[in-house]
């Protein structure tokens, strides 16, 4: 028999039957007006300690049984017996990035009640690691009548104490073996806490890349139907096997009869972020129903092309990637133009190229980052710092997030710890600090599930100096410029007269709303009508959660569909 563990513990509270479904607050605060304690002594045993070790390791909870008693007076005098007691530990919320539960579930007086109880381990501002390792949430459910009542119980200083003396390994004959489980138990569990709520890398920050390389999971009802890569003779091949000389790269989800639309992603990405499959849809698949033929357009700074570590400017991507690449999607499909979704530097060098002069584009979505860039105080201040010029004068040629676990990585992520985040952002993994100190934070964590949060690994890549040092540019300048500092792109606002609708996230602190704001202004001061252009704010959304966010496809997808479909040239809208 596999050794097991077992430990008491006692929680003391209030409770209350008249408050609504879940009010855990307001049952503690009403409870204790009424005078009605809620008291619980309950007894866990994990039957398998290495089985717990194992499952904890890859992201499944450690299960265990309940027994013991909850008095609650309001419902009996007498203590109210478990039944079919079960303890899930570090249960991950596959709809809360970085967060954890603690579920306590069982029967009272055989059935005649149901207790529900959870403990949420999720790292706020301020220090709440004690608050929420020692916090029960409580609903007992009354299942003759259906009625509920709500409140919390609480574990003292001097109750912990007390619950460690009771720890006891079971099955296990040898004293020192004994010793060691209940180190390791103690030890798993502090690591747990380290990872959620303290800087150092306990359990996972640095994910391993998955195999196939991109979030892309294979499926045979989602497989492109052409991909397309351009040689550094300007040639363009058709396969999934890229020469090493390949600087872009077009894939095609052949789609109906609305035309083709080009989705460009942001800088030190990949265009398959577009087709991520950690939620139900995505924007790739979104419009594949909705009838248009598909084009991810990855310039050079893709991350799976090897021109992303070479030196480039924005001005590269904006007069030569898009221009190259509009041309072969319009000689590929026989459209007259295409449409265009771009996001962050995939927003600007579009625009960008068309104040250069890119033809053949009828309508864009923009999102985030355009000609006057705003962002919040911590980016202003590293724009100003010399640091990729020294990098460029030392030879380093590019910066990406290292996924390996090696101590030098531990020790910069540790370093990385006190780098100022935006508020609610901080989190565990050290792919989101690389992020916030390179480019800023790229995500309201509220707006991704658990395995959207994970994927960001395959998202992100290498960036090379230069344009980073152009971004840095542009950022002190707060307008575009290229990459020596003069203002080229604001010479012919005329260009970009096409209908343009910019998708701003309200919670974004790379591009504070106004940087879209201005530029609306800057257009519709040099253009007319000014309704060629629309702005949406979105609540709550930041950055690359408009996209890749849990409920985008509800919140975002169908405002991007609007103002593509409001686009459709006659022909296209009367074609079967």
């Amino acid at each position: 028999m596999p050794a097991g563990l077992q430990f008491t513990e006692r929680m003391n509270g209030w409770f209350s039957t008249h408050v609504a479904d879940r009010e855990y607050e307001d049952g503690w605060e009403r409870g204790r007006a009424e005078d009605s304690p809620l008291t619980a002594k309950f007894e866990i045993t994990i039957d398998d300690l290495d089985k717990l070790f194992d499952d904890l390791s890859h992201d499944r909870p450690g299960l265990a049984r309940l027994a013991g008693t909850v008095h609650a007076p309001k419902l009996s005098p007498a203590a109210l017996g478990v039944d079919n007691g079960e303890f899930r530990l570090f249960e991950p919320n596959k709809q809360r990035v970085e967060t954890w539960t603690m579920r306590y579930r069982m029967d009272l007086a055989s059935g005649l009640y149901r207790f529900d109880g959870v403990k949420v381990l999720h790292d706020d501002p301020g220090f709440d690691v004690w608050k929420d390792t020692t916090k029960l949430f409580v609903r007992i459910l009354d299942e003759t009548n259906g009625t509920s009542g709500a409140g919390i119980l609480r574990l003292t200083p001097a109750g912990l104490i007390r619950q460690l003396q009771t720890l006891r390994v079971t099955r296990e004959p040898d004293p020192q073996t004994r010793r060691d489980y209940v180190r390791r138990f103690l030890c798993m569990f502090a690591k747990q806490l380290v990872h959620t709520y303290g800087p150092l890398d306990e359990k996972g920050r640095f994910w391993k890349r998955r195999v196939e390389r991109g979030p892309i999971k294979p499926k045979e009802d989602f497989l492109p139907d052409l991909t397309l890569w351009c040689d550094a003779r300007r040639r363009w091949h058709e396969g999934t096997r890229l020469g090493d000389d390949a600087w872009l790269r077009l894939t095609r989800f052949k789609g109906g009869s609305k035309g083709p639309v080009m989705l460009a992603p942001g800088f030190a990405m990949s265009a398959r972020s577009y087709a991520m499959r950690t939620n139900p849809t995505n924007l790739v698949l979104y419009l594949l129903e909705k009838n248009y033929d598909v084009w991810l357009f990855d310039y050079r700074a893709c991350i799976e092309l090897g021109s992303a570590s070479t030196l480039f400017t924005l001005d590269d991507i904006a007069t030569d990637d898009w221009p190259t690449a509009v041309q072969e999607v319009l000689h590929r499909s026989g459209a007259e133009d295409v449409q265009v979704v771009g996001h962050c530097a995939g927003s600007v060098t579009f625009l960008m190229a068309m104040l250069d002069g890119l033809q053949g584009v009828r309508s864009a979505v923009c999102s985030q980052f355009t000609m006057y860039p705003h962002s919040w105080w911590f980016n202003r201040v590293k724009v100003r710092l010399p640091v990729p010029q020294l990098f460029h004068a030392c030879g380093i040629r590019s910066l990406s997030p290292d996924t390996k676990p090696t101590l030098f990585n531990q020790i910069i992520d540790i370093a990385l710890w006190p780098v100022p985040v935006p508020r609610g952002e901080r989190c565990g993994s050290a792919l989101c600090r690389y992020l916030n100190l390179v480019y800023g934070m790229t995500h309201h964590h509220a707006q991704l599930n658990f395995e959207t949060h994970r994927a960001l690994v395959d998202s992100f890549g290498v960036g090379n100096i230069l344009s980073i040092k152009h971004l840095g540019l542009i950022f002190r300048k707060g307008r575009v410029v290229n990459s020596v500092g003069e203002n080229v792109y604001l010479e012919h606002p005329e260009r970009l007269a096409i209908p343009i609708h910019f998708l701003v996230g309200k919670s974004n602190t790379m591009f504070y709303p106004s940087t879209t704001h201005e530029t609306l202004h800057w257009l519709t001061r040099h253009n007319y009508p000014p309704t060629l252009y629309t702005i949406n704010e979105l609540e709550n959304y930041a950055h690359l959660d408009c996209f890749i966010g849990k409920d985008a496809a509800t919140d975002v997808f169908p405002d991007i569909l609007e103002n593509l479909d409001a686009h459709q040239p006659a022909m296209s809208e009367a074609s079967p």
